[in-house]
């Protein structure tokens, strides 16, 4: 079963100072992907979320995994201001962003015109995908994907502050579960 949180044109805001976790995959009927790359992904995934975009405004180990992200804007970004702190240990793995919650197509036409991942501000341990550890990396991969969303706007990470510790690993990026279909 599906849960859809329709939220749009809603913000979500994590802005915790603390460890937190989101974890789609703690429902039922949920499941990881276990193929290789170059496989087609077989990850089950329950929650499905259509809103403007997941801001973060203070983070620090936070791990979202196991949603199918559909957002207006980019589906999770983090634009620095002033006051901002940096983020630490940030981890984004196992979602779909930009997609329908199987990854065979694109996002519902008018809830995804990105599913990117935009990071502006000083960070220290930010991983998007597989931490490459050896333990359920497969598990671990994302497809990132969306409409009318240029490959280079998909992942976007600056600052004129420290960026330490990023990873982007095993994901499946601009393309559908298969990794053959390109998602123009």
């Amino acid at each position: 079963m599906v849960h859809i949180v329709d939220a749009s044109p809603t913000h979500y805001i994590i802005d915790k100072n603390e460890s937190l976790t989101i974890d789609g995959y703690s429902q039922p009927g949920t499941s990881r992907n276990t193929a290789s790359i170059g496989q087609p992904f077989n990850a089950k995934l329950g929650i499905q979320l259509n809103l403007y975009t997941i801001t973060i405004n203070n983070a620090n180990d936070l791990h979202i995994t196991g949603l199918n992200i559909q957002g207006h804007d980019n589906a999770i970004r983090y634009d620095s201001v002033d006051t901002t702190p940096p983020i630490n240990d940030i981890w984004l793995e196992g979602n779909y962003f930009g997609t329908n919650i199987d990854g065979s197509n694109l996002a519902v036409a008018g809830y995804s015109s990105s599913g990117g991942i935009r990071f502006t501000q000083e960070m220290y341990g930010f991983v998007i995908g597989t931490n490459g550890d050896g333990v359920n990396d497969a598990g671990e991969f994302n497809i990132i994907s969306g409409q009318n969303q240029p490959i280079s706007g998909l992942i976007t990470i600056y600052s004129f502050d420290p960026i330490t510790d990023v990873r982007i690993s095993g994901n499946y990026i601009h393309t559908d579960y298969t990794g053959e279909v390109c998602s123009d």
